[in-house]
């Protein structure tokens, strides 16, 4: 669980069924011929750049704001000040509180928001740059402000797998969100295949990374 924080979702395959078509706004580029200065395929390559040099600062800068908000929501579920129901969350994000829970004490996370814990997973090498080191992008559908990315992996095409950007304040921003859905996709036929529950599956998760019996006293709050 070390390196959950990128959620090890580029494991798994999902398509896009949006198309060409022929309206003016929506434009298929390569990003390799493209002279942009600020493109989809720039700032992912400077985003994991950025994962390989555990620079969390830089990182963050690439990273939309619905993923950072994603990001603060957990801090503050992990904080227990207020009454989480497990059973209405996704298996993802109780596995992500009960890390947050187990790595972090409470005045740490009391003094974080959703960008410095972003910022901390990366300096800790939480957020794995395993998972998208052997991914460029190839090709990158553009509507507006928005894009998705056909991606080469170890150099060859993979159009299972796409990538989504999205242009805040005039600026190229990854979007990790959807691969958070894909990911939640997987877990929850583990947790079906598995007989436990979300909560059983995250403690599970964690005993098995650090191996140590986790504290029950986690579902109420950071651990430590």
């Amino acid at each position: 669980m070390s390196k959950f924080f990128l959620i090890c979702s580029l494991l798994f395959l999902f398509g896009c069924s949006d198309s060409a078509s022929d309206k003016e706004s929506k434009s298929t580029i390569n990003e390799a011929e493209s002279q942009e200065s600020d493109n989809p395929k720039e700032v992912f390559n400077k985003f994991k750049t950025a994962l390989s040099n555990k620079d969390g600062a830089l990182a963050v800068q690439y990273v939309t704001a619905e993923t950072i908000l994603y990001y603060e929501l957990c801090r503050k579920w992990a904080l227990g000040t207020e009454d989480v129901d497990f059973d209405s969350l996704q298996t993802l994000d109780v596995i992500m509180i009960f890390h947050l829970r187990y790595r972090l004490k409470e005045s740490e996370l009391s003094k974080m928001d959703g960008a410095s814990l972003f910022t901390w997973g990366v300096d800790e090498g939480m957020i794995d740059e395993n998972t998208v080191i052997d991914m460029e992008i190839n090709k990158t559908l553009i509507e507006g402000d928005r894009a998705i990315s056909t991606i080469l992996f170890k150099g060859q095409p993979s159009d299972e797998i796409t990538l989504d950007f999205t242009k805040q304040n005039g600026e190229w921003k990854f979007e990790m969100i959807p691969l958070m859905q894909v990911a939640e996709k997987s877990l929850a036929k583990i947790v079906q295949q598995s007989g436990k529950t979300k909560v059983e599956l995250a403690v599970f998760l964690l005993e098995k990374e650090y191996k140590e019996e986790i504290s029950p006293s986690i579902i109420n709050g950071p651990v430590q």
